[in-house]
């Protein structure tokens, strides 16, 4: 009788945890409630396909929007919106996707995840979009602009105080935005007055530099808050380059025989 009983405990121990653990898991709702342009169609190059969300969530979240066509990731050419993270409740988001060339989707799958990246929920959206040279330009919704512009802000709000304190964090990025017109003019100082070797040496990080400047103009017309991200990464490895190829000149003429 005692083992029957202790059996019968049990039982009902596992069914009241059952449900206990179904409570604790996080009910996380989203749902597309409007796109702009509504129907997809054709697009500009540089255009965006912009998608509203409706979410309710326990916890914080981020958005992020995929291009599909098929079960292919269309992925070449491709520009996302950033991924602040949007606070707990019942709110709004906002996720977009552009291509700069040609490209043809059927489906937006849209992952949501938690403040550390965790993927927790995803939705697929069908949608027939293409950007195609030689289509008309698409003026954006007001509540596309809106939610745009809330969501730069929320982005560049993160940035400033990723460090918490802001000392160290401004004064790098202060340092790296200056480094930008530094390297812009000692590379055109030493492509025009170095010759032979020494301007090739000089020219390299023209590889990089051109291309970047390129997607960093791109990414500024089309709005996004990080379209400085790249150069403020990348300038300063070029500009010390140039800095130590000019002391390595000014030495080598220095010890050269008169």
């Amino acid at each position: 009788m005692f083992r029957l009983a202790c059996a019968f405990l049990s039982l009902l121990a596992l069914l009241a945890a059952g449900p206990l653990s179904a409570a604790e898991e996080p009910t996380i709702r989203i749902r597309v409630s409007a796109a702009d342009p509504a129907s997809g169609g054709r697009l500009a190059p540089r255009d965006t396909l912009y998608l509203r969300i409706s979410y309710d969530s326990p916890v914080p979240l981020r958005f992020r929007a995929e291009g599909f066509s098929g079960e292919t990731a269309v992925t070449e050419g491709v520009a996302y919106n950033p991924a602040p993270v949007y606070p707990a409740g019942k709110h709004e988001a906002l996720v977009w996707i552009s291509y700069f060339g040609p490209a043809r989707i059927d489906e937006v799958r849209i992952g949501a995840k938690d403040a550390a990246w965790k993927p927790l929920r995803s939705l697929s959206y069908p949608v027939a979009a293409e950007w195609a040279a030689g289509a008309p330009r698409h003026e954006r919704a007001a509540w596309a602009a809106e939610l745009n512009d809330r969501q730069q802000a929320m982005t560049s709000s993160a940035m400033t105080t990723t460090d918490g304190s802001g000392g160290l964090g401004s004064f790098l990025v202060a340092l790296a935005a200056a480094s930008i017109p530094a390297y812009v003019c000692l590379q055109i100082f030493m492509v025009f007055r170095y010759s032979g070797g020494w301007r090739v040496a000089a020219g390299l990080p023209l590889v990089v530099m051109i291309p970047l400047a390129l997607y960093t103009l791109a990414a500024l017309a089309m709005g996004s808050s990080l379209w400085p991200l790249m150069m403020l990464l990348l300038t300063p490895p070029a500009f010390l380059y140039l800095v130590g190829l000019l002391i390595v000149r000014l030495l080598s003429r220095a010890v050269a025989p008169s």
